[in-house]
């Protein structure tokens, strides 16, 4: 029997396999493969959503923009296997309250995921679909003619094909002192609640951050307006001050009452994108990507305005609006600024133009992959994109839920929080301790802090993981590189398959998800409902490719 192996068994692995059971189930029990799952983390399915997350840790797209399952709306692609979305399922099993809009907390994520993953399970035990899941952690994996193996720190295993669907990679390399990239929140625990602290980072991990050091240490928040609260401190917390390299935060996501609006653009459309790879072959963003975005925008902002125009320039650079002359006048343009994105926030994604236009760029992604996948931009371009152009559409529309904002706002005011030393500091060792310095227009200011936590996720770079797994996949097969730099995964070719490191294509290893970052775009994203979601789309493409080719006899059939 062929069979076939997914190593990591987060969304994207057990989306995999939801596809591979139906399209088996669909085809008839004479088309069948043995299926091995593996997975290191204790939990199959969450991924890094692990259902042991505190509570106050938060999704940052509402309940009724998740899925895994592939519904009706994804019919004409491949066989259908409806289920809950995320607020479905959240309603019937933990709060028939919830909301379509309510950003709940990640570990109920993390509960869906894992409950999706077992229906699975359960439908290959009622259905007679050999499988075995295998604990442990995946140090190699080795292509062959016909074959390859995957080698656990234990055991070895021989399949036919084997696909990569690992996410986050920690680094073996351990250092106590470090508070970098983490994902073990508990490491927050060893801060005392009379140090001082510097949090490096205005993104989702910062507000993270900020969470577990203060709800986290028992302090909690009353409401007292529409769009303020405040904060009562427990006496436990650390003074944190914020900074970046920008000196703002990411924009707060909005208050979302239409979880089925879908933006349909008139300009930054695939068939024009499509049209200029044709005439062009090779793409360049500013020149070529950028102009239909803005005059997207302009066209989206106008509709929500009644015909206004956008400040592209301080809609891609917020950081324009913070006074830089002193301290003082820093501190003030950063909470205006921040109340204004409160406000806005507030108004709901529907009213406010500047927030629909912030959420439009979230539903364009799929135009953003047609420009960017499988090097359809220029080397340099695409760096220049990664560098420059992603970090500003991720603070445009990647940001916290605005519940967050408002509850920064408090901490602000509470002395908890500080945006003294906001706008990148320098840092300079002192006697142990750590001094930020910032250079205002007309004054240079300074503190000294205990100790810096970089409040950032793992990087998803395959490079700057040094565990076993990364470094062998990195020796065997070829990197996604720029400019003879490695950068993000691994490349691939349009069938997923990965490419040996002389370049030519192992037939029977394929990258999925994170591990294919860098030849796809933005691979950190679940399914959507009631749209072609292209989470679920590729996963149904490949679960087909492997398939096709496990009963086509283009693979050679070995078992252990």
């Amino acid at each position: 029997m062929n069979s076939i192996a997914i190593v990591g068994l987060g969304p994207r692995g057990s989306s995999l396999l939801e596809r591979l059971i139906t399209h088996m189930l669909r085809a008839g029990s004479q088309h069948r493969v043995e299926i091995f799952l593996f997975e290191k983390e204790r939990e199959f399915g969450p991924g890094c959503h692990y259902t042991s997350l505190p509570e106050d840790l938060l999704t940052n797209t509402i309940a009724g923009q998740m899925t895994m399952y592939f519904g009706n709306e994804m019919e004409e692609h491949g066989p259908v296997h409806n289920g809950d979305c995320l607020f479905d399922w959240h309603r019937k099993n933990r709060d028939a309250e919830t909301k379509v809009s309510d950003y709940l907390p990640r570990r109920r994520l993390g509960e869906y995921l894992r409950d999706f993953h077992f229906e699975q399970i359960a439908r290959m035990e009622k259905h007679d679909i050999r499988f075995h899941r295998i604990n442990s952690t995946v140090i190699n994996v080795i292509g062959h003619d016909g074959f390859t193996e995957v080698h656990t720190e234990h055991s070895r295993y021989i399949v036919s094909q084997t696909i990569l669907c690992i996410g986050h990679q920690s680094d073996d390399r351990s250092d106590d002192t470090a508070y970098e990239s983490f994902l073990d929140y508990r490491a927050l625990e060893r801060i005392g609640g009379e140090q001082t602290i510097a949090i490096q980072g205005m993104g989702l991990t910062a507000c993270d951050v900020i969470s577990r050091l203060t709800e986290g240490r028992g302090g909690h928040y009353e409401k007292i307006g529409a769009s303020r609260v405040r904060y009562i401190a427990s006496g436990d917390e650390p003074k944190c001050h914020l900074f970046s390299r920008s000196g703002v935060f990411f924009s707060g996501r909005a208050l979302n009452p239409d979880h089925n609006f879908i933006y349909a653009p008139r300009h930054f459309t695939r068939e024009k994108i499509e049209t200029l790879r044709r005439a062009k072959g090779v793409l360049d963003f500013e020149d070529d990507i950028l102009p239909l975005l803005q005059q997207e925008l302009q066209a989206a902002y106008a509709q929500k305005s009644g015909g206004q125009a956008l400040d592209i320039d301080l809609f891609f650079h917020p950081e324009k609006r913070l006074d830089r002359r002193t301290q003082e006048a820093f501190r003030e343009s950063f909470l205006s600024y921040l109340r204004w994105d409160i406000e806005h926030c507030a108004l709901g994604k529907m009213d406010s133009a500047y927030k629909f236009c912030q959420d439009a760029i979230r539903d364009l992604r799929d135009q953003f992959r047609v420009a960017i996948d499988f090097r359809s931009l220029s080397d340099e371009s695409y760096e220049k994109f990664i560098t420059l152009w992603q970090p500003r559409l991720l603070k445009a529309c990647v940001g916290p839920p605005y519940i967050r904002l408002m509850q920064i706002e408090a901490l602000i005011e509470a002395g908890i929080c500080s945006i003294d030393f906001a706008l990148h500091p320098k840092i300079e060792a002192r006697d142990g301790r750590f001094a930020l310095v910032c250079d205002y227009q007309d004054e240079r200011r300074e503190t000294v802090v205990d100790l810096i936590v970089k409040a950032s996720i793992p990087s998803l770079n395959l490079s700057d993981t040094a565990n076993q797994l990364t470094t062998n996949l990195l020796r065997r097969f070829k990197p996604f590189t720029l400019s003879g730099q490695r950068y993000a995964g691994l490349e691939i070719s349009r069938n997923y398959e990965v490419m040996h490191a002389d370049g030519t294509i192992c037939s029977n290893i394929y990258a999925f998800g994170i591990p294919s970052e860098g030849t796809k775009y933005f691979t950190l994203v679940l399914g959507r409902p009631n749209m072609v979601s292209t989470f679920l789309l590729d996963s149904n493409h490949l679960a087909k490719r492997v398939l096709d080719k496990s009963f086509t006899g283009k693979l050679p059939r070995r078992t252990a």
